[in-house]
């Protein structure tokens, strides 16, 4: 069912969950707001920072558990999976389940040190060592207990060994069912054996296994600090059996961020140990504030790190594109130009992309009369339908042949150039230029013949990422989808503009990735 993968649905229903478990603790239990405020009072600013610290220390640790499961010839640098886990398990937070592993897999294949396949068998093999560490810890645990007897557990041993029995079962079953049916799989699965096998390495199963058990052992101490905050003692195995209960509770990703789901686990799990419902709720939203918190400041941090690291601001690193870069954005654009048009028009980015489109329109003006407008790398052609509309002639120029198919008989001219080698001898009275000059190789010759392209009374406008924090990020996310980009400068445009007998009139910034600028004759 595709739209549960919708992220506006998974934050309905977190809502819904939200609302719900509030309703029930309100007003069935009697429970209070107010008696909810006076136990995150007793949080004090010690207890969370030594909680963030453990978290913090807990998302490095899934990190090199994946470095160390990666075969050593195709090993990323430490730092680089850092980012790259972090990056992935915020996306995994926030939207549709598992696209985050989806996004870590495809980056740690553009960064030419493995295929998607070796990097998806080794985060399969990541996902069953985590189970089996926790698995592991609550053995321990338990056994711990057999020797100290009498504990309150949320979940009985039992309990544990029916669960465990049917997650295997059910594997293995799905293993021959698929084996029987779907015979392709397995071509599949030959790609991406090498990475699922490095849990048959003993050496890097033992590290990883050990990683993977003081991972859990971070946050299982993480809760205790935050029970003790509450002067509600636990001891580490009720800790354990309490992550336990949350992970089943979470294992399927209903609702945005697991919100509801992850407070009601905890809840449950803190009320049979006897806490009262009120300080399981304070310890439950401070624990999960905490989770989302410190793995998105980690992720922003290392987002940061890396942009300011590679891309400066100097000015030979404003234009970085190379051949490889523009034939990547080409063939992009040729792939996706079939449904190019639907896809940008809708989801949440459409809001960003019409306030894009809605500046440029502003400084075209293509309310003039008998206009003849050039809008050179034309897309799914929305700027040359929308000329088009306005009564002008309108000439569309793009490099993907499927995109100009697109507006074939519904634009005056069509042509298959390139930006950097068009022909400049027509003049027009509007030329547009929206989002092509991010991916040429020469950014000097393609705003010249855009230039060029301008008539005595005529004016340019162009939509380009610009210098700034903003345009670093937009840079930062292109590079990891293996195509680097150029930024621009208000200054290196008005000066290239002078060049060609044109001045800046006007600039507008409609992201803070972005800015569109109206160049006119002098």
């Amino acid at each position: 069912m595709s739209f549960m993968r919708n992220p506006l649905f998974k934050l309905l229903i977190s809502i819904a969950l939200i609302l719900g478990l509030a309703w029930y603790l309100l007003t069935q239990k009697g429970i209070s707001a107010g008696d909810i405020f006076l136990f995150l009072k007793n949080f004090d600013l010690r207890t969370l920072g030594l909680v963030a610290v453990l978290v913090g220390l807990q998302n490095f640790l899934m990190a090199a558990r994946i470095w160390v499961l990666f075969p050593s010839g195709e090993r990323m640098r430490f730092g680089s999976t850092v980012h790259t886990v972090f990056y992935g398990q915020s996306i995994n937070t926030f939207l549709p389940a598992r696209a985050g592993d989806v996004l870590k897999a495809v980056m740690f294949s553009k960064a030419g040190t493995s295929t998607v396949s070796t990097a998806a068998g080794v985060l399969v093999a990541d996902k069953i060592i985590d189970v089996l560490a926790l698995l592991l810890l609550i053995l321990f645990s338990r056994a711990y207990l057999f020797l100290n007897p009498p504990e309150t557990l949320p979940i009985s041993m039992g309990t544990v060994a029916v669960i465990t029995s049917v997650v295997l079962a059910v594997g293995f079953l799905l293993r021959n069912f698929l084996a029987s049916r779907f015979g392709h799989l397995f071509k599949w699965w030959r790609g991406f054996k090498e990475g699922l096998l490095s849990i048959c390495d003993f050496r890097k199963m033992s590290f990883a296994m050990v990683i993977g058990l003081t991972a859990w052992s971070c946050e299982a101490i993480a809760l205790l600090i935050l029970c003790k905050a509450q002067s509600f003692t636990i001891n580490f195995s009720q800790s354990v059996f309490l992550l336990a209960l949350l992970n089943l509770a979470i294992a399927v990703p209903v609702s945005l961020a697991n919100l509801g789901p992850f407070e009601a686990a905890l809840v449950f799990g803190m009320g049979q140990l006897g806490a009262p419902a009120a300080m399981s709720i304070a310890v439950a939203a401070i624990h999960h504030s905490m989770q989302m918190g410190v793995l998105v400041v980690l992720t922003g941090v290392f987002l940061l790190i890396r942009s300011l690291r590679n891309f400066s601001y100097s000015p030979e690193k404003e234009f970085l594109v190379q051949d490889s870069d523009k034939a990547k954005a080409i063939d992009y654009f040729e792939r996706v130009s079939r449904d190019y048009h639907e896809t940008v028009s809708r989801g949440i980015l459409v809001h960003f992309r019409n306030r894009e489109r809605s500046k440029v329109l502003e400084l075209l003006n293509l309310e003039a009369p008998n206009l003849n407008v050039i809008d050179v790398g034309c897309g799914a052609g929305f700027y040359s339908l929308t000329a088009k509309n306005f009564g002008s002639t309108v000439h569309a120029v793009d490099m993907s042949p499927g995109m100009l198919k697109k507006l074939e008989g519904r634009v005056d001219k069509i042509s298959n150039w390139d930006i950097e080698t068009m022909p400049t001898d027509l003049k027009y009275d509007r030329v547009v230029c929206a989002g092509v000059l991010d991916f040429v190789q020469k950014p000097e010759v393609a705003f010249a013949n855009l230039c060029k392209l301008v008539n005595q009374d005529g004016k340019l406008v162009i939509l380009c990422p610009r210098q700034g924090l903003g345009g670093l990020f937009y840079r930062v996310e292109k590079y990891f989808f293996g195509m680097r980009i150029n930024l621009f400068s208000e200054a290196w445009l008005s000066e290239q503009a002078s060049h060609h007998g044109l001045k800046l009139t006007k600039v507008v910034y409609p992201l803070p990735t972005n800015m569109a600028v109206l160049f006119s004759k002098n």
